[in-house]
């Protein structure tokens, strides 16, 4: 019996493959969960609107994946240990079972959060980006491990005297070619999906940081109090979302209801569900809209021990803001204000008037050229250059249907606002022509570094004490050494199926022979 043989006397490898790709899919799935920790909060506010129950649905998700993780890792260890010793392995027909449902469950439903995630879904793309380095690695490792046993398959399956149309020098040949262009493929995709953190030149400027409505995962969103904590970790600016009264002032406030960051419940029982642009300027004046950060701190910024219990103390009873008092705190600490305009319904007393009103609050402040009207609406941004000429016009545009440079160029506008899902061919595009592009919103580190090194101009956060000590991306590589890197990689696998006496030449020696 041949050297290759003992790959083929061994019975029961495709149960523990199977076995070792659940626990390793899971595994996968595990720790894109956690990189995406910081929206944990979210996650579980909106499951317990859906469900009419709170709690922590993330961690019990984290919970319900890791123990068929782990599940799916035993079987593989006690099958392979079984396997060595006996040569055979025959798992019980249920675990055969139940490891194929758990794949085709969880995969199912990691497809169906990616769908439910949107926009967001890159979070999944990039936390595989990040670590596609280690996965092409993995790759080109198992594919020259698996080279010899693949050629003894080749061999065996050759041998076999099964009729076929073609000759056997023929049907080798096929075969061979089927090899060096799946082997091409394979060894290939370093090249052809190349992560966005391997660079050309030198590393691009690093992004300067916009807080998410403050710092509000930090402390109560679109808040003075917030904008307070991000100034204190010397951020460039901070990002509003504004509404209007309904006797005509602006003010901070991001959903359309009041219940989910004030004690509306308490103050106004009865008008939970009711717009929040429908209250007058002195109801919205009565509400807390910093306890609730306190009670259920939805970001666990305090159970990380992230905060101080003096700064915990002053979330209590905080009010909603007006635009005013948030032009005036961005003008007394020469912050940069991102305005995100909500708008409102056309029932509303103010609707014709909502942005004027607006604008006219932020000119009243004196620092126009700190101001980005921040905004897909053209009207208003058309508005803002003729009202306030140096303002920032910054244009939102959707990810899946992007302006070309130059037809953003003829608008005239300054600035690129979009989601960080933006493709990296985009943003390059919109950089080399000079356009600043501001991203939102990126609480993981992973993210942040893949936009640095496509040079993005501002990220839009909510984490921002993650990011502003941040010296370099998490990691990047110039182009040369990425190249010299697989270089070594490559060599060293031809080199192990070189010392394998050139394996390819045996299935054409042994067609060869069969057909002589």
């Amino acid at each position: 019996m041949t050297d290759s043989n003992w790959f083929y006397r061994k019975k029961g490898k495709k149960w523990i493959l199977i076995f070792l790709i659940l626990c390793v899919n899971l595994l996968i799935i595990e720790a894109i969960l956690f990189d995406i920790e910081p929206y944990w909060g979210d996650m579980n506010y909106y499951l317990g609107e859906f469900i009419g129950w709170e709690g922590n649905y993330a961690l019990l998700l984290a919970i319900f994946i890791g123990i068929p993780a782990i599940y799916g890792g035993i079987l593989f260890i006690l099958n392979l240990r079984k396997l060595i010793l006996t040569d055979k392995s025959k798992p019980h027909f249920l675990h055969k079972i139940l490891a194929v449902g758990l794949l085709i469950f969880f995969n199912t439903l990691l497809g169906a959060l990616i769908y439910l995630f949107g926009e967001e879904s890159i979070l999944v793309v990039s936390l595989i980006e990040n670590i596609s380095v280690f996965i092409y690695l993995g790759l080109s490792i198992g594919l020259f491990i698996l080279l010899y046993p693949l050629i003894g398959y080749i061999q065996r399956l050759l041998k076999q005297s099964i009729k076929t149309p073609v000759s056997p020098r023929t049907k080798a040949i096929i075969i061979i070619s089927c090899l060096i262009i799946g082997y091409g493929v394979g060894l290939s995709l370093p090249f052809l999906l190349r992560p966005v953190n391997i660079i050309s030149g030198d590393l691009p400027s690093k992004p300067k940081i916009i807080a998410h409505r403050g710092a509000s995962h930090l402390a109560p969103e679109n808040t003075l109090i917030a904008a307070e904590l991000a100034v204190n970790l010397s951020v460039a600016g901070w990002e509003i979302d504004v509404q209007i009264s309904r006797d005509g002032v602006p003010f901070l406030m991001h959903d359309d209801t009041l219940k989910r960051t004030t004690n509306v419940s308490a103050e106004f029982p009865g008008r939970e569900n009711e717009p929040a642009c429908n209250f007058t300027w002195a109801e919205l004046r009565r509400l807390d809209a910093g306890s609730w950060f306190v009670e259920k701190d939805p970001y666990r910024a305090i159970a990380k021990g992230i905060l101080t219990p003096n700064q915990i103390k002053k979330f209590y009873n905080v009010p909603i803001p007006s635009l005013e008092e948030a032009v005036n705190f961005t003008r007394d600490h020469g912050l940069i204000l991102d305005v995100d305009f909500k708008g409102v319904p056309d029932w509303h007393p103010y609707y014709t008037t909502y942005f004027n009103i607006c604008l006219n609050y932020l000119k009243s402040a004196g620092i126009d050229t700190n101001i980005w009207i921040a905004t897909g609406n053209r009207y208003y941004l058309n508005i803002t250059r003729i009202e306030a000429p140096n303002m920032i016009t910054a244009l939102s545009i959707e990810v899946s249907d992007p302006l070309p440079v130059n037809e953003f160029l003829a608008m005239e506008y300054d600035m690129i606002n979009v989601h960080n899902s933006l493709s990296y061919d985009v943003i390059r595009a919109y950089s080399t022509a000079g356009i600043p592009i501001n991203a939102w919103t990126v609480d993981s580190i992973a993210r942040f570094s893949q936009l640095w090194c496509a040079n993005v101009t501002y990220i839009v956060t909510n984490e921002p004490h993650k990011f502003v000590g941040l010296m370099y991306p998490n990691w990047y590589m110039h182009i040369e050494i990425y190249v010299l890197f697989w270089v070594v990689i490559y060599f060293t696998g031809l080199s192990y199926v070189f010392l394998l006496k050139k394996p390819l030449g045996a299935i054409t020696n042994n067609a060869q022979k069969e057909n002589g």
